[in-house]
């Protein structure tokens, strides 16, 4: 362990705390590797990007009034558990519905599970440290330093230096911009709270269920979209509005959706290791349409009107406002009276990188990650991409009713794609 290390809190990590009332605020990451995992060298990988990354073996406290992280070394216990099992797929079907503890940490998790002649990595990480996209950095470099460490057992990875909150993308929109957003009249509650899936829930027991769309499939309903001038995110939501109205029948299903707020930095592909998203919400009413063309241009005119308004920056804008007036054992009561979770949300996370997932040199054979497990009555669809083909996921604290419900779900959205 280096020196003790301390930071502060920036706003969207005490929001994913505060969001606890909705979910477990977890990423989680399934990948298949094509070698045999060295587990003490991933042990010692681990070790050495939590040194770059300190935040990583930290816990969150709250000291006078003040949220931070504190560097607790790796006192609670190692990031790296090695699980022998029989039948891999289900141990890792066991292991990735984990959860971090925040209070003591490490704050992020990886269960090598080891069977008879394949390896599975699952990761967890505590989504108040970082959003999809930064958890997507930190499993690059960790595969970078594991495969490096083989040659090289003296490398040291560097230290992330960069800033870690969200007032980066608005000092990068200038201050007038940044006056008009603050007070834009503009909410994201547009939607009915009693519009939820007739989900039993059950917080003893979680789980993750998963659909891959094969990539022919995906490949030919991207064209039909491109065609139309649509984006993937676009094709995807059609196709989640319509699987919903079969389990919701002629009710107005908005969506919230999750956003990347990286593409208004200066440089958008800088790696940082924070949580900078936002959230835009899709309503095209009750009437989804006639067809899927139908709803596919409805989506798409909706978001593009979001998109263009800028809608997704004015909740930035006012949380780090608020957060820097308001003493922190009133915030949460004040966020969360002001703030209403919808019930129905997206999020496309978006490629993960066969290049980046590389151990000794291989790619590996499948990948997939997946938002929060969500508590009763919330439910989110996560979308992520590997090598062209797509996984639907849906984490939930349900019956295995629920599960066979959710996987229905799945189901139905991938029926709904284009062919």
């Amino acid at each position: 362990m280096t020196a003790y290390q301390s930071c502060k809190a920036e706003t969207w990590d005490v929001m994913q705390y505060f969001f606890s009332e909705f979910n477990d605020h977890q990423i989680h990451c399934v990948v298949r590797p094509e070698t045999r995992i060295d587990a003490e060298r991933l042990n010692r990988a681990a070790v050495l990007l939590a040194g770059a990354f300190p935040i990583l073996r930290s816990r969150f406290t709250v000291r006078r009034g003040v949220p931070r992280w504190e560097d607790s070394g790796f006192l609670t216990g190692p990031m790296v558990v090695v699980k022998t099992a029989a039948d891999p797929e289900a141990e890792a079907d066991r292991l990735i519905c984990f959860r971090n503890d925040e209070r003591t940490g490490p704050q992020m998790k990886i269960f090598l599970v080891r069977g008879p002649a394949d390896d599975v990595l699952c990761f967890v990480i505590n989504h108040m440290l970082c959003d999809a996209a930064g958890f997507k950095e930190l499993l690059y470099r960790l595969c970078s330093v594991y495969s490096r460490l083989k040659t090289e057992p003296d490398f040291r990875p560097a230290p992330e230096t960069g800033p870690r909150d969200a007032r980066q993308v608005l000092a990068a929109l200038g201050g007038k911009r940044r006056f008009l957003l603050f007070f834009r009249r503009y909410s994201l509650g547009r939607h009915d709270d009693s519009i939820v899936l007739g989900l039993k829930g059950n917080r003893g027991t979680p789980f993750l269920e998963v659909r891959t769309v094969p990539k022919d499939r995906f490949l030919a309903a991207k064209e039909y979209a491109a065609k139309r001038g649509a984006t993937v995110n676009d094709l995807i939501l059609a196709a989640y509005l319509r699987a919903l109205q079969k389990f919701l029948p002629g009710r107005e299903t908005a969506i919230q959706c999750i956003v990347d707020l990286r593409k208004y930095l200066p440089d958008p592909h800088a790696k940082r290791i924070c949580n900078l998203t936002s959230n835009l919400a899709c309503d095209i009413g009750a009437d989804v349409g006639a067809d899927f063309a139908d709803t596919l241009q409805r989506v798409k005119s909706a978001m593009d009107e979001e998109k263009q308004r800028d809608n997704c920056l004015h909740l930035v804008s006012l949380l780090e406002f608020v957060f820097r007036i308001f003493p922190f054992p009133l915030l949460k009561k004040a966020v969360l009276k002001a703030y209403r979770n919808p019930p129905l949300a997206m999020s496309n996370i978006g490629v993960l990188s066969d290049r980046g997932l590389v151990f000794d040199g291989l790619p590996v054979r499948s990948a997939y990650m997946s938002g929060s497990v969500k508590y009763r009555p919330y439910f989110q669809l996560a979308v992520s991409t590997f090598r062209e083909e797509v996984t639907l996921s849906a984490a939930f604290h349900g019956t295995p009713e629920d599960r066979d419900a959710v996987g229905r779900l799945l189901a139905a959205v991938e029926s709904e794609l284009p062919e």
